[in-house]
């Protein structure tokens, strides 16, 4: 499976999303204990505040329409094998690399987990399973399954 074009702002939609809805939760705890958050974080909020409510209901609709196509490419009982990173992973100190295999499913809030599936270099690796939304056990199973066939 490919996908099109239309994904590409994926990462855009979701940070949106992201932090418009952090500086709701959270602008409180910002204003009151900013000093004990992240760099990160405290940013986040702060783009978070930066916007609007058509901004924010557009990034919504773009994501619900992101959700609806993709569960039309893997149909109602579909399961798909996706890598979970773009490389091995990084050594401890070095962070916990890219996340950006992960974004995609995050945003259309479809259920997804990864399997250790093997070393590269001394580093594990994985694949990441991912179903539509509502079958949550079958991706679980099928991790399970194929956890056992790998071990």
């Amino acid at each position: 499976m490919t996908l099109d074009v239309e994904f590409a702002d994926g990462d855009a939609i979701l940070k949106t999303i992201l932090c418009r809805d952090m500086a709701r939760h959270h602008g409180g705890d910002r204003d009151r204990a900013g000093d004990q958050m992240s760099e990160r974080v405290r940013t986040m909020i702060d783009r978070g505040r930066e916007i609007g409510e058509a901004e924010y209901r557009q990034a919504r609709e773009e994501a619900a329409a992101l959700a609806a196509r993709l569960e039309d490419m893997i149909g109602p009982e579909g399961v798909i094998l996706t890598g979970s990173t773009i490389d091995v992973a990084p050594l401890l100190t070095q962070g916990t690399g890219s996340r950006s295999p992960q974004l995609l499913w995050t945003l259309v809030g479809m259920p997804a987990i990864t399997v250790p599936c093997g070393m590269a270099d001394g580093l594990p690796i994985g694949v990441q399973l991912t179903g539509v939304r509502g079958i949550d056990d079958l991706v679980l199973l099928t991790a399970e399954r194929l956890s056992k066939d790998i071990t």
